[in-house]
């Protein structure tokens, strides 16, 4: 509906626009130039309805016509927008160079129509996006779409003509996400080492076999995953073995009970110390190659289970920690992970008391050889 070419400093404020599924785009910001581009531009008070593709795209549709280093989108501005029924992503970010973007409240629904169009993605990645952020934003009722592995996710980081992501060193702070599909979807097959932090971040609810977040990193080297006081109600999925020691950190993170922590494909991949909110029924699941686990007890755990395989030698050690009304247990011997002698104590049973576990794998089963605080 609205194109900018070569345009920066623009100020778009105060107006809604309905694109009827007419229209591809609501605003573009693009260059037919192979040299100049569209940079330091804001959006913001505005909402777009109805777009037939993107309500907002930074760049051209496809595969960018100028390579990278030949034009610059870097420095917009996208705050408090609210965007319905935009049919592939409410915000697409598609340029090399379409570098420290700000994303500041931005809100994203289906649309309201009887049966409602489908929406993949809030946030699309596809070209650029290096060291944005995305502060306080919201997506609701995304649409997992079978045949697109990537819809249905708040925040898709993953270009449409290969299998690399755009937006290495994203900050997420405070992100919603409600409906079928998760909260990341991201595949970055480059040697960049530049790391994505999530705060404060959740991820209510999720389709059957949908994981909350979707890390692929390919080939690249050393690529670090923090997640700082996150809520996800369902699994962070690791699809690479090329993810390696130290490179996700998980820092007072909850989980749904009854969900995996992580569901690893392909060999040995993280280790680090890993913090839950809480365990509750269901199943405590368990890096292969954690060092250091602390969770809480919220309710009686059912079965103990370790995920990935594991090598003679490998250590764990799990800090167990009651809730303030104590008396939870745990059914160490239901996977057979845990080898059944040495016997392995209950934790203790006093509300807010801390029973520390060390096992090390015979490359089979985890042995229990020290125990501090059990009942």
């Amino acid at each position: 509906m609205v194109r900018f070419d070569q345009s920066s400093g623009i100020r778009w404020a105060g107006i809604s626009l309905d694109c009827s599924y007419k229209a591809g785009f609501g605003l573009q910001f693009m260059s037919s130039d192979g040299s100049t581009g569209s940079v330091k531009n804001i959006v913001e008070n505005c909402s777009i309805h109805y777009a037939a593709r993107d309500g907002i795209i930074v760049g051209e549709r496809g595969t960018p016509t100028a390579g990278p280093g030949k034009r610059q989108f870097f420095g917009n501005v996208f705050r408090n927008l609210t965007f319905f029924g935009c049919r592939t992503a409410a915000i697409h970010v598609n340029e090399w160079n379409a570098d420290q973007q700000l994303f500041d409240t931005v809100m994203v629904y289906l649309d309201d129509g009887t049966p409602p169009r489908k929406s993949d993605n809030a946030f699309w990645f596809d070209h650029g996006g290096q060291w944005s952020m995305l502060i306080n934003c919201q997506a609701g009722g995304l649409t997992v779409d079978p045949t697109v592995p990537s819809s249905g996710f708040m925040i898709r980081n993953q270009a449409s003509d290969s299998t690399t992501g755009g937006a290495f060193g994203l900050t997420v702070i405070n992100a919603w996400q409600e409906g079928a599909g998760g909260l990341y979807y991201g595949v970055t097959s480059t040697n960049d080492n530049k790391g994505f932090t999530f705060i404060g971040c959740a991820s209510f609810t999720s389709g059957s076999g949908v994981p909350s977040v979707f890390i692929d990193k390919g080939t690249s080297t050393r690529i670090g995953y923090t997640f700082v006081g996150c809520s996800l109600a369902s699994d962070i999925k690791i699809a690479t073995p090329a993810v390696r020691r130290g490179d996700i950190v998980l820092l007072n993170c909850s989980f749904s009970p009854g969900k995996g922590l992580l569901n690893v494909s392909g060999g040995r991949t993280i280790d680090g110390v890993y913090t839950l909110g809480g365990v509750g029924n269901g199943v405590l699941v368990i890096p292969s190659t954690t060092d250091t686990l602390f969770c809480t007890l919220k309710a009686p755990v059912s079965r103990v289970q370790i995920a990935g395989a594991a090598r003679a030698g490998d250590r764990i050690t799990a800090v167990i920690t009651q809730d303030k009304a104590g008396h939870h247990a745990i059914n160490w011997s239901a996977t057979g992970d845990f080898a059944p002698r040495p016997a392995i104590p209950q934790p203790d049973p006093a509300p807010g008391a801390s029973t520390s576990y060390t096992f090390v794998s015979n490359g089979s089963t985890y042995i229990l050889v020290s125990c501090v605080g059990g009942g």
